[in-house]
């Protein structure tokens, strides 16, 4: 959708946490998360709350997020871990509510 305008509105709304049937999804994204560029900044909160004992500003996130190391120093069941407890990205929803 490269340039496409959705216009509307939406609200955001915490969704229940994702359920069994919905695991692969989990599973791809935790891995997704442990392996790409894209999940540097995950990996660096997951790292940073186990270190500092609470959560990372963001500038102790950008500090370390590029630090290649981190992939070999977070592991899928940490990720899963703050995934499942709500800590790390809890799923929204996004529901029409206008199309105006």
């Amino acid at each position: 959708m490269a340039g496409s305008i959705i216009s509307g509105t939406s609200q955001v709304q915490n969704h229940a946490p994702l359920t069994l049937s919905r695991g692969q999804v989990k599973d791809n994204w935790i891995n997704h998360t442990l392996k790409t560029t894209t999940g540097e900044q995950t990996r660096a909160r997951v790292f940073l709350r186990r270190e500092l004992g609470r959560e990372p500003t963001k500038a102790e996130v950008g500090a370390i997020k590029k630090d290649k190391s981190l992939k070999s120093q977070i592991t899928i069941a940490q990720i899963m871990e703050d995934f499942n407890s709500g800590t790390e990205v809890p799923p929204f929803f996004h529901p029409c509510v206008s199309n105006e």
